[in-house]
């Protein structure tokens, strides 16, 4: 008889919604670029823009650019159990504006980045 694997799974969403309250800045962006995967299965895509709001903290300020690195996944990436693995960097590319969650440092806690607009694909 054949092992199944688990199915794939996220972590509780109760970990999402901790990161995002403790979060010490909430910001909006304008994109300007985002460099994508290059065919890797997984890893870093790079958001380049403009803050244009700041709904939580003092670190940003609107008009201040930013670069926020986000998890991004490509074609081949296969599901697995554990935490979330990113966006599909084919769609994340098309992204015009998002919502940030950043810590202290200015990185991106767990999911910490909602994508507000996007280019559609005749665009």
């Amino acid at each position: 008889m054949p092992i199944l694997a688990p199915p794939p799974m996220e972590l509780p969403p109760y970990v999402y919604i901790e990161a995002r309250k403790a979060a010490a800045s909430v910001v909006v962006i304008d994109v300007a670029t985002i460099t994508g995967l290059n065919g890797a299965t997984s890893g870093v895509c790079t958001l380049n823009g403009t803050v244009t709001a700041v709904e939580h903290g003092e670190a940003f300020a609107p008009g201040q650019t930013i670069t926020v690195a986000v998890p991004c996944i490509g074609p081949t990436w296969e599901p697995r159990a554990g935490p979330w693995p990113g966006y599909r960097d084919s769609e994340f590319m098309r992204t015009t504006q998002g919502r940030a969650w950043l810590d202290a440092q200015g990185g991106l806690v767990r999911r910490g980045f909602d994508i507000l607009n996007w280019r559609t694909s005749g665009d």
